[in-house]
């Protein structure tokens, strides 16, 4: 049959897996039914209304941005020259603008390993922070089953 997979593939793909299989069920699960490890970047969103709370920042149409934490003198300078109405020039091409940090969504891994394997080699891919996060598949049958095949393979 052609989609039978020959003894030479199967032995690889064994091989393969069994390191996986070994690592599921032992690691620990962050008190987590049926976990996914998630891997996820943290990312500056920004064009939020800077009048209805959370964080402020000035934002140059090239990239630049001037937090208040990070920079306070600029930031202040920046805040007052806004508020006096005076313009000297410094300001072109800045806009104050609400901000916040969110979680994104990278990749799933079955292990921890795997997951922090990934934001120690991976890193340098990825602007932001990245964080390993445990989720719950406890209604995701498919994600139960290969668990449940990985942990029967490594019997």
């Amino acid at each position: 049959m052609e989609n039978d997979i020959d003894d030479s593939k199967a032995r690889a793909l064994a091989a393969a897996l069994a390191p996986i299989a070994k690592l599921i069920g032992k690691e620990d699960n962050a008190y987590t039914a049926d976990p996914i490890f998630l891997v996820q970047e943290r990312v500056l969103e920004s064009g939020y209304d800077p009048d209805f709370g959370g964080d402020v920042a000035w934002f140059h149409s090239e990239g630049e941005v001037v937090f208040r934490k990070e920079a306070p003198e600029r930031f202040a300078r920046f805040e007052a020259e806004d508020f006096s109405g005076e313009d000297d020039g410094d300001q072109d091409d800045w806009t104050r603008t609400g901000y916040q940090y969110r979680w994104e969504f990278v990749q799933p891994f079955l292990t921890r390993a795997a997951a922090d394997l990934y934001c120690k080699t991976q890193h340098h891919r990825h602007r932001g922070k990245l964080r390993v996060y445990v989720e719950s598949a406890y209604r995701n049958w498919e994600w139960q089953l290969v668990r449940e095949a990985l942990e029967e393979f490594a019997k």
